[in-house]
């Protein structure tokens, strides 16, 4: 059971090196592609819009094909985008392109997520979720400080190329490895979006949304902000993400264990009050490369954590429906950071990206606040 779990960990752990690694390389594809940074902070937030549409319709259309399949068409498909990025000729192409890669992602993280849910019991569902999206964790710490790397010795498109070989071999691995698993019964889109209706649901999405505004308006520039906040050159801002991956790994297996021990009613509101204050202080003036550190782990950890906890509320609200309702997550997941490209890249083109940690902390205090009263209403831990 573990190795399958590991198996799906891992083409979470190519999609977030994708995903997170444009933090790292963001000025290297503005420069290649004729555009300014926040211009180029756009091929986030269209990654993000496409991947919540894409999430639930896709979803529907997807539901009868058998797990195996689907999730390796899904690499397939990511592998082929992310080659198509590496050649990408202008800005225009690029968009496009990004749109194509968070299709194939949308595809895969949701069913990914439902089909570890399914395959332990369910007191061990929240652990199970957690070593899922632990991959993403996993890529801050190896994928995108390596992926940075590669680009300042060949340049940003080495990077999307070096992506579509991990999918392809992630890819051929499901084909192989992973046990076939039949498909289940589809859900239309209208019966899928009716889940809105149940209790406590729209509550747990726009939490997510919140959350996720705050975080990516900050990671999403954090090249720029860390340079003009302690003239982080790449090498440096490298060791940062890998510290914030890290502890980003830690932060998802413990959430997942908090959720199943104490319930993630008790467990969020504990995370969004760690995330917000890391968030806050990355605007504290005067900053050392030791505070900035600390932050990065508080961060890191919190933020980890928070899927797991999310997904945990959901299936706990929703236990009937357990995919479609992880596929909603995932939409409102990346919805946030559509979001958070408008709220960042605004931010930075007003100039005042030195207010961006302040920005980020007041969604994530929204969040808490959402949160609590929704708490007070259920009297439940979940």
């Amino acid at each position: 059971m573990p190795f399958r779990l590991l198996l799906l960990a891992t083409g979470a752990f190519v999609i977030g090196t994708e995903l997170f690694v444009i933090a790292g390389i963001l000025p290297d594809v503005a420069s290649g592609l004729g555009v300014n940074v926040p211009l180029a902070g756009q091929l986030v937030t269209i990654f993000g819009l496409a991947y919540a549409i894409g999430a639930p319709a896709l979803a529907s259309l997807a539901g009868r094909v058998p797990r195996r399949r689907l999730l390796s068409f899904s690499m397939y498909a990511f592998a082929f985008s992310n080659a198509l990025a590496a050649l990408a000729p202008n800005y225009g192409w690029m968009l496009a392109i990004r749109v194509l890669a968070a299709l194939s992602a949308s595809l895969f993280l949701p069913n990914a997520s439902a089909l570890a849910a399914v395959l332990v019991t369910p007191e061990k569902r929240g652990s199970a979720l957690g070593l899922v999206y632990a991959g993403l964790s996993v890529a801050t710490v190896l994928g995108v400080p390596l992926g940075t790397a590669v680009a300042g010795a060949w340049g940003w498109r080495w990077v999307f190329g070096g992506i579509a070989v991990m999918s392809l071999v992630v890819a051929t691995g499901f084909r192989f490895l992973l046990p076939e698993m039949s498909g289940v019964s589809p859900i239309s889109l209208r019966k899928r979006l009716a889940l809105l209706g149940r209790s406590g649901v729209i509550q747990v999405l726009a939490t997510t949304i919140l959350v996720l505004t705050g975080a990516f308006a900050v990671y999403g520039y954090l090249s720029p902000l860390l340079f003009r906040s302690i003239g982080a050159d790449r090498r440096t801002i490298e060791i940062f993400l890998w510290e914030y991956g890290m502890a980003g790994v830690f932060g998802s297996w413990l959430g997942g264990r908090a959720a199943d021990r104490w319930g993630s009613g008790r467990t969020l509101p504990v995370v969004l009050v760690l995330v917000g204050s890391a968030l806050a202080a990355l605007s504290v003036p005067d900053r050392s490369p030791i505070l900035i550190a600390a932050i990065f782990f508080v961060w890191g950890a919190a933020g980890g954590a928070f899927t797991p906890i999310q997904q945990h509320r959901l299936l706990a609200l929703i236990p009937d429906a357990g995919p479609p309702a992880l596929a909603l997550n995932s939409s409102a997941t990346y919805l946030g950071m559509t979001f958070a490209g408008l709220v960042g890249g605004g931010t930075v083109a007003l100039g005042a990206i030195q207010y961006l940690g302040l920005t980020g902390a007041a969604f994530a205090a929204i969040a808490f606040v959402l949160s609590f009263a929704r708490s007070r209403m259920s009297r439940s831990p979940t």
